[in-house]
């Protein structure tokens, strides 16, 4: 039977969108003073340049430019906004000035939050898996994944849907994922973000309002 959500379920606020750019980088070339001298973002203050170490013990240069943060490393370019604004512009560029950097893959993540109070999500509970923890110890997070493949022009896309619940937050991430070969594909996939992040706001939405258990 149908589940009405109650209203503390009803409504899921996107708190970060980005894009990834998988394939053979240079971090040393994509700095900020190399985008304002390429004219990709407007010149601005030099607000410093991170770099920290990544999984394996690689580089990550990070740095917050235009309004976003952008992480580049030896297989990454990663451009991020925390309020759902598309950072496609800036990518496009970067892949037209340096062009012939191998590309194999792009990505767009949504990240969606509500703050609640009322219990465990029903999508959660649906297995009777929390219950049954429930009786003999404390249950703090709970996570529910699913993977969806679907073909478009660009071949074969992967979208990964996870929900994660812990404390008063409830949390829906979403993943699209398309190999593209080359610069040039990926930069015609870059026009479909908008339609990403439309499916995902729509499925979050429909995500919220009706569960079936």
């Amino acid at each position: 039977m149908p589940f009405k959500m109650r209203d503390s379920f009803m409504e899921l606020t996107i708190f970060e969108a980005n894009v990834v750019v998988l394939g053979a980088w240079n971090p040393r070339i994509i700095t900020p003073e190399w985008l304002m001298k390429q004219n990709i973002v407007p010149a601005e203050p030099n607000k410093g340049f991170g770099i920290g170490i990544g999984g394996g013990g690689r580089f990550e240069f990070r740095f917050g430019l235009a309004g976003f943060s952008w992480l580049v490393d030896h297989d990454r370019l990663v451009l991020s906004g925390d309020k759902g604004e598309s950072p496609t512009a800036y990518v496009r560029q970067v892949m037209q000035r340096l062009s012939h950097t191998p590309v194999h893959a792009l990505g767009f993540n949504f990240k969606y939050r509500q703050e609640t109070n009322q219990g465990w999500h029903p999508i959660l509970t649906a297995n009777g898996l929390i219950e049954t923890f429930q009786a003999t110890q404390s249950v703090l997070k709970v996570g529910w994944d699913c993977s969806l493949e679907s073909a478009s022009e660009f071949g074969k896309v992967n979208v990964n849907v996870k929900a994660l619940q812990q404390g008063g937050s409830f949390e829906v991430y979403f993943n699209f994922h398309r190999p593209v070969g080359d610069a040039e594909r990926a930069i015609k996939a870059l026009e479909l973000f908008e339609n990403d992040r439309a499916t995902s706001r729509e499925f979050s939405t429909a995500f919220m309002q009706e569960v079936r258990q």
